[in-house]
């Protein structure tokens, strides 16, 4: 009997994975690109993007490549600022939203969250699967995790109705089988939730083979009318446009990122090997030297370097003056660092960041470091929570149904709701909202609940109404 460890390791004898349909050839290889760099794993394209741009000639004396300029990863984690602040699920049921918000917070909801809003931003869509773990004791809680998926390892299948969200999913990933590292699979299949079907799958040289299956009463999650439910739930940095994915999504980012890390590299090279006056001689030859064994043959090794003295000798069979000059340093590396650094200002201003809203680190650099402002990260917040948060209610939901699964609970299947936490205000913030509260109320130009609210802006109409209840002066007596 065959042995699977979940999660081997990737080895170099693992066959590439084969995309399932034309579908998945079409965009796995552009959304794996986009994961790799926000991932950090992009050297070999940075490699490749420099060979098209430079030419392999010019780039084979060139030193390692610099990774230090990744915009594209730094944008997409820039703009992930959704989750910064805790959120908090709540439910018209009493107790059931405190119960699936403590669920989701022991389990690090917010920070795989953070994580996967990045992934959205600049693949488009992430998947995040839920994981039930029974109670490790007789009387225990049962629990649940979080695991990112990114799409480039996933077929799945829209629904009929047009749902943003799939009706099967399969998720491809190597495992250990029997001391050999192998795609496997598995397949969560709720096209007809009454007859849900989940599948473990093994790739092999002729196809797909079943190596277990589970269906009906034997899925493992359902509702508590008999429906499977899929234990995934997809995001979308806003409506998909083409299916349920957009192969394209944020191109002209992550290309332009490309060429910026390879300007960059070009710029370090420069900074390495260009950046002083170059010299040159006619007559004359390095004095001294090292003296190095190399595999049998020996050469005298003269290190050029702006902090060491060359000493040069004129050549015996020359019979004429010897020479030397120089020219000016090879390049304008400071010129070099400030083109890379507009261009990347230029790309996150390109993915949506308002040029009022980037805060530059650097008085020196115009886009030296990609950062927000406070009232930047806000306006974030408020365009990402209308495509993200259908999602998190719908994860939230899937939790419930997943607690009840796998313990035994009656937790409501739906209706939960998700409120965001707001960025605190700084207190120039809060002066600055005050004033113009008050001296719009004064206009007329502002309602109690308004201005209240414009200074508290992280409060719900309903909680604003109740503060302001609160704290209203008192009614006068009839007379």
């Amino acid at each position: 009997m065959s042995t699977y460890l979940i999660e081997a390791p990737r080895t170099s004898d693992l066959m590439p994975l084969p995309p399932p349909n034309d579908d998945t050839r079409y965009r796995w290889p552009l959304q794996r690109a986009r994961r790799e760099v926000l991932d950090g794993t992009w050297r070999q394209q940075l490699i490749e993007a420099a060979r098209r741009k430079i030419g392999t000639e010019r780039i084979a004396g060139w030193a390692e490549p610099s990774l230090a300029r990744n915009v594209a990863d730094a944008t997409c984690t820039e703009l992930a600022v959704l989750y910064d602040q805790p959120f908090k699920v709540t439910h018209d049921t009493a107790g059931a939203g405190d119960y699936v918000n403590e669920a989701m917070r022991i389990a690090g909801a917010q920070a795989i969250l953070q994580r996967v809003q990045a992934y959205t931003i600049g693949i488009g869509t992430c998947y995040v699967r839920v994981k039930g773990h029974a109670p490790a004791l007789p009387g225990g809680l049962p629990r649940v995790t979080y695991e990112a998926v990114t799409p480039d390892v996933v077929l799945d299948v829209e629904r009929h109705d047009g749902s943003d969200q799939p009706a099967l999913v399969r998720e491809y990933a190597p495992r250990l089988v029997d001391g050999k590292t192998e795609w496997t699979a598995d397949e969560w299949d709720v096209r007809d939730p009454f007859a849900p079907v989940y599948r473990f799958l093994r790739m092999t040289g002729s196809g797909v083979e079943v190596v277990a299956e589970s269906a009906g009463d034997a899925y493992p999650y359902r509702r508590a009318d008999g429906r499977g439910v899929l234990p995934y739930v997809l995001y979308h940095d806003g409506p998909p446009r083409i299916g349920l994915h957009d192969p394209h999504h944020r191109e002209a980012l992550f290309a332009g990122g490309l060429d910026v890390a390879v300007f960059y590299w070009m710029a370090s090279h420069c900074f390495a090997d260009a950046s002083w006056p170059q010299r040159a001689v006619m007559g004359m030859q390095p004095a001294g030297g090292a003296s190095r064994d190399d595999g049998g043959n020996t050469a005298v090794v003269h290190t050029l370097d702006p902090s060491i003295l060359s000493i040069f000798e004129k050549m015996a069979d020359f019979d004429g003056q010897p020479t030397q000059w120089q020219w000016a340093a090879g390049a304008d590396v400071d010129t070099m660092f400030a083109v890379t650094d507009d261009l990347a200002g230029r790309l996150a201003v390109e993915a949506g960041v308002s040029p009022t809203d980037l805060h530059r680190a650097s008085p020196n650099r115009s886009g030296s470091a990609i950062a927000l402002t406070n009232e930047g990260k806000r306006r974030m917040q408020a365009r990402f929570a209308g495509s993200f948060k259908p999602s998190d209610e719908r994860l939230a939901a899937v939790t419930a149904v997943v607690l009840n699964s796998v313990g035994g609970l009656t937790l409501p299947e739906s209706g939960y709701r998700v409120t965001y936490g707001q960025l605190p205000l700084s207190v120039a913030e809060q002066d600055a909202r005050r004033r113009h509260a008050i001296e719009s109320r004064a206009a007329g130009l502002m309602t109690p609940l308004e201005a209240y609210m414009y200074i508290h802006p992280e409060l719900s109409e309903q909680d604003a109404r109740a503060a302001l209840a609160e704290i209203a002066p008192p009614a006068s007596p009839a007379p």
